[in-house]
C-alpha cells in the first residue's frame, strides 16, 4: 500500500469528485426544472410571462456560474495560504508601551499570556495591566 492510498478512506471522496458529484446534480435538477417549464410554456404562455421565465432561466444560468467562480476564488485562497493554518506565528517581542503610550505590565511578572485560560485587562490610567486569571467556574467556587 503506498502512502497515497493510506491516507484516504476507500469511502471518503477526494475534493474533485466532490465538484463533479455537485455538478452533475445541480445540472441535472436544473435540466428537470427547465423540462417541466416547457411543458407549462407548451400550452400557452403570455409573452410577459416567457420573457420572465427566460429571464428566470438566465439568472440560473448565471448563479451556477458566479457560485463556481466563488468556491474556485476560496479554493485558491485556501491553498495560497494553507501554511499560515498549520505552523503558528513565533511571538514577536514583548511590547512595553499599547498604542496610547501606556505602560504595559504583566501579572504575575514573566508569565507567558498565551497559556493562560483568561486574561483579565485593567488600565489605570498610564499603566495597562494584563493579569492571569481563573476561568469563570474556579471564581465561582473560590467565592
Amino acid at each position: 500500500m503506498n502512502n497515497h492510498e493510506s491516507d484516504h478512506h476507500p469511502m471518503v471522496e477526494t475534493p474533485r469528485r466532490q465538484i463533479v458529484r455537485h455538478l452533475v446534480l445541480s445540472v441535472l435538477l436544473w435540466l428537470t426544472y427547465v423540462l417541466y417549464w416547457r411543458v407549462v410554456v407548451a400550452r400557452g404562455v403570455e409573452r410577459e410571462a416567457a420573457l420572465a421565465l427566460g429571464l428566470l432561466g438566465l439568472f440560473v444560468v448565471l448563479q451556477v456560474a458566479f457560485t463556481q467562480a466563488w468556491i474556485a476564488h476560496n479554493r485558491a485562497l485556501s491553498q495560497r495560504h494553507q501554511g499560515r493554518r498549520c505552523v503558528r506565528r513565533p511571538a514577536g517581542a514583548a511590547a512595553e508601551e499599547d498604542f496610547m503610550g501606556r505602560k504595559i505590565l504583566v501579572m504575575p511578572q514573566g508569565t507567558d499570556l498565551t497559556t493562560v485560560p483568561v486574561i483579565v485587562v485593567r488600565v489605570n490610567g498610564v499603566e495597562k495591566r494584563f493579569e492571569a486569571g481563573l476561568p469563570l467556574e474556579e471564581n465561582v467556587r473560590e467565592a
